[in-house]
């Protein structure tokens, strides 16, 4: 009902949200065709990489939807380095979320970067990304390669940096519950922000 209220069209992200699970991770893995084929969930860094895209995905198109309706709507090109902001840092995070499962992927194969090589280098990725993001605001912050005002691309970029700082420090067993935290709050800062 409050995807129609935007754009009728945007109704269709519900379905199209529910077969991404599906074939994401739907169904048990003795269930594939042939025996013994992977579900996404299972490829190493790609399940990420799945995670990361859709989210993103579906964000832009929300926020193409909202958009379309203001007198200057932005160009394709504008979108895509929020888009590329956004989907590196849900793919850090979703890494992240990894290290709560570890003992469950090792038992069921679930190949993941965290269980593969080890929560510390995960961890480091996360913050990694988060500082390169962040230096990318500042560097970009002057240019007018989006809507974005530059101030306010950089105070977001320093909470998101000081928030994969704090999430490197959460122990395991409560990173997924964390993660899923910081991303409302991010966004109920860009609105404050008047992004």
């Amino acid at each position: 009902v409050l995807l129609s209220v935007i754009h009728p069209l945007m109704t269709l992200l519900v379905p199209l949200a529910v077969l991404g699970v599906v074939g994401y991770a739907g169904l048990p893995r003795n269930a594939w065709v042939p025996p013994g084929a992977r579900r996404i969930k299972d490829l190493f860094v790609i399940k990420n990489l799945a995670v990361a895209g859709s989210i993103t995905a579906f964000s832009l198109l929300l926020a193409i939807g909202v958009a379309s309706e203001e007198p200057s709507p932005w160009t394709w090109s504008q979108w895509f380095w929020p888009g590329m902001f956004l989907l590196l840092h849900v793919l850090a995070d979703s890494m992240l979320c990894d290290i709560d499962d570890v003992d469950a992927d090792k038992r069921f194969d679930t190949q993941t970067l965290a269980w593969r090589r080890s929560p510390r280098l995960v961890r480091g990725i996360a913050i990694g990304v988060a500082f390169g993001l962040a230096m990318w605001a500042l560097a970009s912050a002057a240019s007018s390669q989006t809507n974005f005002d530059g101030t306010h691309r950089i105070q977001w970029s320093g909470f998101m940096l000081v928030g994969s700082l704090c999430l490197s420090r959460v122990r395991a067993g409560s990173l997924r519950d964390a993660v899923d935290l910081r991303m409302p709050i991010g966004a109920a800062l860009l609105v404050l922000l008047d992004l």
